[in-house]
């Protein structure tokens, strides 16, 4: 039999703390296993902000199973710019709700599936947030 505390088995050690209950623990592992499945479930979004004639964007595109997310992001950012400035995006005498739905069709041909944030302002600081639901 051990003498002192130090020889003792962790598992008989003495601890200052009153010991958990089963239910407790249970209660315990239910809410860390629910943080863990929230930040397993996390949509992760990729955004970029550009200006273009009178207007301000800043879209956000959820990132789906992409293995580097950096380089999903700086291609995004390459494909919006060249987007607005081949003029295949045409914001002329638009208001920002549509300039919004004209970019948000060309942003689904390309990433087709994907909850996409977009916010259009003007310069003289009227604009719109969309959110364009994936399940839609």
């Amino acid at each position: 039999m051990a003498k002192n505390e130090e020889d003792m088995p962790l598992t008989m050690a003495q601890s200052d703390q009153p010991r958990e209950s089963h239910d407790q623990y249970i209660l315990r592992r239910m809410r860390e296993e629910g943080c863990n499945d929230r930040l397993r479930k996390a949509t992760r979004m990729a955004w970029s902000t550009l200006e273009y004639n009178l207007f301000k964007f800043r879209v956000s595109i959820e990132i789906l199973n992409e293995s580097d997310p950096t380089q999903f992001k700086d291609d995004m950012m390459q494909w919006l710019q060249d987007l607005c400035y081949n003029e295949d995006l045409d914001s002329d005498d638009k208001t920002c709700e549509e300039v919004s739905n004209e970019l948000y069709l060309k942003i689904n041909e390309k990433y087709p599936s994907r909850t996409v944030w977009i916010d259009v302002a003007e310069d003289r600081g009227n604009g719109v947030l969309t959110q364009y639901d994936k399940r839609i």
